[in-house]
């Protein structure tokens, strides 16, 4: 069964799009041409990032290392595609929107990164990176066959509610699968008749999911619809489809921006936030791209009436709406319309990374074309000391005043000095949404953190950690999350939720949670074990912040959110040694054996170098 958004209960659409095929002639203008690849990526795109990440030179090669390693770590992506497939109303049932939406964003996000990472190692000829291109490539084709084979069936649900969601989330998240078959297209290991059976599912299962480009929205729904209708079409070789998906976005492009930049159904929406606008103008500028890969109408031209109006949209989002979950939208807008302002702001977070959760602007570093890009070079640490070991008593001074930032800022120093330990403990509860439970100090070096919780119940909660320089309870301010899902223990990485082993828990039996934390150097770990003589089974080793950037300064407080439906308790916070601030380090090591010392070194964007100095201590010297 296919989607099937409308029927004659719901007149949904527009007056626009009934007059269509009367006046596509009159409004799409080039001709498409199908190359292979040539969707969000050519050749010609394809060659240039390639020959600038392997330049050498910043933030190209960052963004190509982090390219690769993400890449690495999709290659333990199962391919795995329902038969049916149906997401739940988010305002409805928001955990079970949540995990659809994921299960279709992780697969399209793995195959479009793997194609491009393995198109990209196939134009080197560096030892080992045919073969990495080989590996890349038919995982990707096997979560491509996946779905091709497996699917058949995308929101074919009685709810209209969920029918519409499902091709929304279809629309945001899983153009991703199409842009990687656009990669491997004429990969040898795609066989004609596995790659005319993805055509097939494309047809008969994904393109009915573009309706909602035409549904009277007049918002980013329509903005999705039409640039997954664009992928589709142009993998399909349907110049009908394309050219009335050019006319349409022609056309929505004014109701979506109004003339002084502001998109007002999505400001409405967001309650003047940012979210909303970002999601708008996300397709909407991708699918430009698209349009002019196959068509050569460049319609994000400077000067022209289609690409003066995305640019103020834009500028009104740069200008009143910023914030850094955003940055992969500004990187490539800033890129299409050499803005320099919006190069600017994104000087201290290269590479940019784009939200999992979006076929948008996911590699924009990579892609980014500027040879004068801004760069913010990161700090180069530099620390003279003791040249020999010393007594034990024997002042020692570490001095990193050599220290420098190449772009000429000022730096900040942190030494940590292993070796002290100081055990905080708590033993109130943490019962339900809102409380927290601050420590004596702010931390800023190593700690472990363990807490016994007893689920009371199969209920959702979270734990985090929050900076002293956020305020409030609120979960954009935590950084470190655990939480509980459906029976399991998860943990936050990045911008998704998920763990090492899938770890189940039993009501009404308490277990022991470790966080194993470094705010320096952005990582933490957890493990967790039942208290009745359980072994430590790890939930997470060196997983990044919430978003990747959090701006703590350092850990002052643990918060909760859920029910009542679980006790944390017991609470001990374990520092594992002191930091210490300014260019100079004075200590007296008072016992033989090797004094660990880390200086961390900052400059004003928060870029970081970290040198770790082993002073020896020994009695009886010379």
């Amino acid at each position: 069964m296919r989607l099937t958004l409308f029927t004659s209960s719901t007149p949904r659409v527009g007056v626009f799009s009934l007059m269509l095929s009367a006046c596509v002639s009159l409004l799409t203008g080039a001709e498409p041409a199908f190359q292979r690849p040539g969707t969000l990526h050519t050749a010609t795109d394809l060659d240039a990032a390639h020959a600038r990440a392997r330049s050498g030179r910043i933030p190209w090669t960052a963004a190509w290392d982090a390219l690769l390693a993400e890449a690495e770590e999709f290659l333990s992506q199962k391919p795995s595609a329902p038969v049916q497939y149906s997401v739940p109303a988010r305002y409805q049932d928001a955990e079970g929107h949540q995990r659809e939406r994921n299960r279709l964003s992780s697969q399209s996000r793995a195959a479009y990164s793997l194609a491009l990472a393995s198109q990209l190692l196939s134009r080197s000829e560096r030892p080992g990176d045919q073969e990495r291109s080989e590996r890349y490539a038919r995982h990707a084709l096997s979560i491509l066959n996946e779905w091709a084979d497996k699917n058949r069936d995308m929101g074919a649900d009685a709810d209209p509610f969920v029918r519409r969601e499902t091709a929304l989330v279809t629309a945001t998240s899983g153009g991703g699968l199409l842009i990687a078959a656009d990669l491997l297209y004429h990969h040898p290991a795609w066989s004609e008749k596995a790659r005319q059976t993805f055509l097939s599912w494309i047809r008969e299962y994904v393109l009915p999911a573009t309706a909602i480009k035409t549904i009277s929205y007049n918002n980013n729904w329509n903005a999705w619809g039409n640039y997954l209708s664009l992928l589709c079409a142009h993998l399909l070789e349907d110049p009908e489809i394309f050219q009335s998906d050019v006319a349409l976005w022609k056309n929505d492009l004014f109701h979506h921006i109004v003339e002084d930049g502001r998109m007002p159904k999505e400001l409405a929406r967001g309650g003047g936030r940012n979210w909303y606008t970002y999601y708008a103008l996300l397709p909407i500028t991708t699918a430009a791209v698209v349009i002019h890969n196959s068509t050569g109408e460049n319609l994000l031209e400077p000067g022209t009436r289609t690409g003066d109006r995305v640019k103020a949209g834009l500028d009104y989002f740069f200008d009143n709406l910023k914030g850094h979950i955003y940055r992969s939208l500004i990187e490539a807008s800033g890129d299409l319309y050499r803005d320099e302002a919006y190069m600017e702001w994104n000087k201290g977070s290269r590479p940019v990374l784009g939200n999992r959760a979006h076929t948008g602007w996911v590699h924009p570093t990579l892609f980014t074309t500027w040879e004068d890009m801004p760069v913010n070079h990161p700090p180069v640490a530099s620390v003279s000391g003791p040249e020999g070991p010393v007594a034990p008593g024997t002042p020692v001074r570490l001095d990193a005043s050599a220290s420098e930032d190449p772009d000429g800022g000022e730096l900040t120093f942190n030494w940590f000095l292993a070796g002290e330990r100081r055990v905080d403990e708590f033993y109130e509860p943490l019962l339900s949404s809102g409380d927290l439970i601050y420590f004596r100090e702010p931390l800023n070096g190593p700690f472990d953190i363990y807490f016994t919780i007893t689920m009371l119940e199969n209920t959702d909660m979270l734990v985090g950690l929050q900076s002293s320089n956020r305020s409030g309870f609120e979960w954009g301010s935590s950084s470190f999350q655990v939480n509980t899902n459906n029976g399991r223990f998860q943990v936050r990485d990045g911008n998704r939720y998920r763990a090492l082993e899938d770890i189940s828990y039993a009501p009404g039996i308490p277990y022991q949670l470790r966080w194993s934390v470094d705010p320096a150097a952005k990582t933490y770990s957890v493990r967790v074990r039942e208290m009745e003589d359980g072994d430590w089974v790890h939930l997470a080793s060196d997983f990044r912040p919430r978003d990747g950037n959090d701006d703590f300064v350092d850990m002052a407080k643990i918060i909760y959110s859920g029910r009542e439906g679980a006790l944390i308790q017991d609470i001990e916070v374990h520092t594992l040694g002191k930091n210490f601030p300014g260019p100079v380090l004075n200590f007296t090591p008072a016992t033989p054996g090797e004094h660990v010392v880390q200086l961390t070194v900052t400059d004003e964007l928060g870029a970081i170098d970290t040198r770790k100095i082993t002073v020896k201590v020994e009695d009886h010297l010379p």
